[in-house]
């Protein structure tokens, strides 16, 4: 799926996996198939060489579900043997209900609403304590509960500091760790601890995509669009399943002002995830920066008939239709906002008021995101709808604030 939606070239259809491999000096690449029936699982796994595409070793594994997490390990012993590598370390099996909680959660956070993840991955950590993935991925939730605004900054990052140094303290040299914990360094905005944890991370689990992945926040932060978009790439290519690299991607081509590159790449993204939200929103966003504000509605409307009752897609209509001089709707949610008991991003406040024209209040707005620490503000650097306050010494004192 990476193959198909990686854009290096946007009028190629197709660039094939193993291609990927040898751009990233990578010498092989493992593959997998797994079908269920009952409680019966067959694996088949296949190892094959970057430098020829001959196929290194295959072999088909036979399990039920509650041995899926020693067959894992099974299918890493094998590849590691036909490699040539005479000893890998590898953790310790987890108890099956603590896997099975772990993958769900992991799949949760990555393809639908981490605030679903949360309490799955918690329940692996109290099933099995030594599940020191399970208590990452806790980690990397919490954090993550933070930079999407859904809870307040200081109720989660402690959970996500304590999840993180745990998982160090049992194992150390685990690269999967040291990428939680630099995620959530790029949270507290600790740029530089941030991007030696995930420098270290990908040293010690080159092949971890989330690694990868979160490794290009810390890029966009700093502006290098080019290193963020490789490092997303790279995590493409390691995860070619997931679509979550793929929609990071278009984002920072949107950040960039590639805004061409950015609506092609999502257009792509969406023949293979159609009704994709950040592929649409790319679309909108990059419409209404090129000066085409009836398009971006028209693009939006479409989310809309596809999900008439997601509550996030009717307010993102409401700020297309101010872009197209209709600000009354997008004022009424912003009033509603205030009112409400549940937490809402000053950051998203502040974005609101920009397209509405209202520069004091968004100001005001971005200023409470920096004191409060919200992940998002990281991105009034380069997000084109602050363009026009960049003079301003509110917005200076926001820079100075995020360590910029």
């Amino acid at each position: 799926m990476a193959s198909q939606i990686s854009v290096q070239n946007v009028a190629k259809d197709h660039l094939d996996v193993l291609s990927w491999a040898r751009k990233f000096g990578l010498t092989a690449i493992l593959e997998g198939k797994i079908s269920a029936a009952g409680e019966r699982v067959e694996i088949t796994a296949d190892l094959t060489d970057v430098k020829s595409g001959y196929l290194l070793w295959t072999q088909t594994f036979n399990c039920l579900r509650r041995d899926i997490p020693a067959t894992d390990r099974l299918i890493s012993e094998q590849a590691a043997r036909a490699l040539g590598l005479k000893r890998v370390a590898l953790a310790r099996v987890p108890q099956p209900a603590s896997y099975d909680l772990y993958y769900r959660g992991r799949y949760m956070w990555e393809n639908g609403d981490v605030r679903d993840a949360v309490p799955l991955l918690e329940q692996a950590v109290a099933v099995d304590r030594k599940f020191t993935l399970a208590e990452v991925a806790l980690s990397e939730s919490y954090s993550a509960l933070a930079q999407k605004g859904v809870k307040p900054p200081w109720q989660v990052l402690p959970m996500a500091e304590r999840a993180a140094q745990h998982a160090l303290e049992t194992e150390p040299e685990l690269g999967e760790a040291h990428a939680a914990l630099g995620f959530l360094r790029y949270c507290q905005w600790r740029w530089s601890e941030a991007d030696q944890e995930f420098r270290l991370a990908t040293q010690l689990a080159p092949n971890d995509s989330t690694a990868w992945r979160q490794w290009a926040y810390v890029d966009f932060a700093y502006g290098r669009f080019s290193d963020a978009q490789q490092a997303f790439e790279r995590a493409e290519m390691i995860e070619p399943g997931s679509l979550v690299s793929a929609r990071g991607l278009a984002q920072i081509y949107y950040y960039w002002r590639k805004y061409d590159v950015a609506i092609e790449f999502s257009r792509r993204l969406l023949q293979l995830s159609p009704g994709d939200f950040i592929a649409h929103m790319v679309i909108a966003d990059s419409l209404v920066q090129t000066a085409h504000p009836k398009e971006a509605l028209t693009e939006w409307r479409r989310m809309l008939d596809a999900r008439p009752d997601n509550k996030d897609v009717q307010t993102r209509l409401a700020v297309y239709e101010a872009s197209n001089g209709d600000p009354l709707p997008l004022r009424k949610i912003i009033a509603e906002s205030q009112k409400r008991t549940t937490y809402i991003s000053p950051w998203v406040i502040a974005w609101y008021s920009m397209h509405l024209g209202d520069v004091r209040s968004a100001l005001k707005f971005l200023e409470q995101a920096a004191d409060e620490r919200d992940s998002d503000v990281i991105s009034v650097q380069w997000d084109p709808v602050f363009e026009s306050v960049r003079h301003e010494e509110a917005y200076r004192r926001v820079l100075k604030k995020i360590g910029f």
